[in-house]
């Protein structure tokens, strides 16, 4: 196979934001926690460089994105397939057939070396052997699965079933589902606390009309106890109109959760992972949706698309003071972000690079921030 493009510069169109049909289903009880939005910290102009990138291109790639920071091993799903990227060289390493229809999400288990891929079209999680490049086993979940999380520490590994309305609990070790955790109205992501096993998913909001807009209500994060399977409690933000969960990420040293809020608020939720009650909010772009951690640099990045949803940025946050301190990008298209702490690298998926003078798939790479 000839080596990808590794290419610098380029420019695109329009970002494709996760938007699935909805149905309402009602849960078991829980509690249900209202939270005021408090201190919306202040965003002052950035002072930072912007990051040097670079761009891999990856046939019929852009789904979805994992990394092994282990090996080094960068892992891009697409039609069909997932593709394995030396993250040295940016080539193009291997090429493997996923065993689903519609592969995206990418979740990587460093310490045992497998990969798991969501197939959305066909219900089912693709476990990959890192060391072999081989299919080790194909599980069936839920409707639609979106978003995965392991639990290094626990061998267990959650699946967000969009259309299910289901987070999946599987057996690393078995590869078979234990647990099924009804989640109100299509949980989008889902992270968890390898440290306290507690799991967190968001879901949508039911969709509804307000100054003749349609807008999604009761959107939130699920907070599900590790120990049990249960939701124990369900957060969300006081004035619930025009707000829709998405991305979330967790802080396991601080046991900090950061919940992206699009729509109305335009903001990262910091929950207490102790009460689940909000410390602040962080205010970034409109319509943010991606966010990932870099926990070796204290920093959070979030993607976010301006008000006519045209293009993509992403901004540095630093973790603890919620201060912005660099914004990247007006690249387009993108569908998922992963990060390197070792190498200090991001990668973001994208389906919609332009890349000498032409539209293709493949990886956005910033070095550093």
């Amino acid at each position: 196979m000839s080596a990808p493009a590794m290419m610098t510069g380029g420019a695109g169109r329009r970002i494709t934001r996760r938007r699935r049909s909805r149905r309402t289903i009602v849960g078991a009880a829980v509690l249900s926690v209202v939270l005021p939005m408090v201190g919306l910290v202040a965003t002052a102009t950035p002072t930072s460089a912007v990051p040097t990138y670079t761009f891999i291109q990856v046939p019929n790639g852009g789904n979805g994105v994992g990394v092994n920071p282990k090996t080094n091993t960068i892992y891009e799903s697409g039609l069909g397939t997932v593709s394995v990227i030396n993250g040295a060289t940016g080539k193009v390493t291997a090429t493997i057939a996923d065993s689903g229809k519609q592969p995206g999400d990418i979740a990587v288990d460093p310490t045992r070396n497998l990969v798991y891929v969501a197939n959305a079209g066909s219900g089912t999680i693709t476990v990959i052997n890192g060391k072999t490049n081989k299919v080790h086993h194909t599980t069936k979940v839920g409707h639609d699965p979106v978003s995965i999380a392991v639990n290094t520490k626990k061998d267990l590994v959650y699946v967000a079933n969009t259309n299910s309305n289901t987070v999946s609990v599987i057996n690393g070790r078995t590869d078979r589902v234990v647990h099924t955790v009804k989640v109100r109205h299509h949980p989008n992501y889902v992270a968890v606390n390898v440290k306290t096993g507690t799991v967190y998913a968001t879901f949508e909001g039911v969709p509804g009309s307000q100054n003749g807009s349609t807008y999604f209500f009761h959107a939130g994060v699920a907070v599900i106890s590790g120990r049990t399977n249960k939701v124990t409690r369900l957060v969300k933000p006081a004035s619930e109109s025009g707000s829709s969960a998405d991305g979330v990420a967790v802080d396991p040293g601080t046991g900090r959760v950061y919940v992206v809020f699009d729509y109305a608020y335009g903001a990262v939720l910091v929950l207490n992972g102790k009460t689940d009650k909000v410390i602040t909010n962080i205010s970034v772009g409109s319509y943010p949706n991606m966010i990932a951690l870099n926990l070796t640099k204290h920093l959070m990045y979030v993607g976010w698309s301006d008000a006519n949803q045209q293009g993509i940025k992403v901004s540095f946050v630093k973790l603890g003071s919620g201060r912005i301190i660099g914004n990247y990008g007006e690249e387009q298209g993108q569908t998922g972000m992963a990060i390197n702490p070792v190498t200090n690298r991001t990668y973001i998926s994208s389906n919609d690079l332009y890349l000498a003078g032409e539209y293709t798939t493949g990886l956005e790479v910033m070095h550093g921030t």
